[in-house]
């Protein structure tokens, strides 16, 4: 699959999933009602607020959960372990949100460091091809945020 297209289908596969995700998460006891949290982006600019989610961020989530995680444990563990061990992270550097919000990043983590061990066919690569759909994902939060508030 060409790059363009692969964005597209894993960012939908990732909405797919939070709609799946979402009610067995309530089941659980997360309460959506009290928000999920997120970056308090406070009095930053428009343009620095997708700067850094759309841009800065992507890079470097890629580059120490997926780059260097996988770069430390390849070759000794099993690659389902470096799948849940870089998702666990990934999840964890997101809980100061919330529980909630770390709950619903982790199958995002699955799903970007699968990205990284398995996007070896063509340029852009690995790194890059992970961090444009992090990016992507993160552009599609930011506009329904705005549009919602």
């Amino acid at each position: 699959m060409s790059p363009i297209p692969f964005i597209l289908f894993t960012n939908a596969l990732m909405i797919c999933v939070g709609i799946l995700i979402t009610p067995i998460l309530i089941l659980l006891g997360f309460d959506p009602e009290t928000g999920m949290g997120g970056p308090d982006f406070g009095n930053m600019s428009p343009w620095m607020i997708y700067l850094t989610a759309v841009i800065i961020a992507p890079i470097i989530e890629t580059f120490i959960f997926q780059y260097i995680v996988v770069k430390a444990l390849l070759g000794r563990l099993a690659v389902q372990w470096i799948i849940l061990i870089s998702s666990i992270l990934f999840a964890l550097a997101h809980a100061g949100y919330s529980l909630w919000y770390s709950a619903v990043v982790f199958p995002l983590g699955i799903i970007l460091v699968f990205v990284y061990l398995n996007y070896n066919i063509r340029p852009p690569g690995p790194f890059w091809m992970t961090v444009y759909i992090h990016a992507f994902r993160n552009m599609m939060a930011l506009m329904l945020y705005t549009i919602m508030h």
